[in-house]
């Protein structure tokens, strides 16, 4: 899990939308399934509000369909970079 520069331990949350303040927004939500690798995602709490986490996908995780986290993107180039 990446994103958590403040803390470093993924406690730690800030988006550029508040001036720097510590805050969650909240999840947005789309009907897109986790049926893939390489799929980019926004990690969210059980409130359903995320941070400054994201994570990609390395595989199919059927798990994480219906949950808070939101899809938002695709690695399209460097696969083998991302593995």
């Amino acid at each position: 899990m990446g994103g958590d520069l403040l803390k470093q331990d993924g406690t730690g949350n800030q988006t550029i939308y508040d001036d720097g303040k510590l805050s969650t927004i909240d999840a947005e939500k789309n009907d897109l399934k986790f049926s893939e690798p390489y799929l980019l995602a926004a990690s969210a709490n059980d409130a359903g509000q995320t941070g400054s986490q994201f994570f990609i996908t390395l595989r199919e995780m059927p798990g994480l369909n219906g949950s808070q986290n939101t899809i938002f993107g695709r690695v399209l180039l460097g696969e083998k970079t991302v593995h």
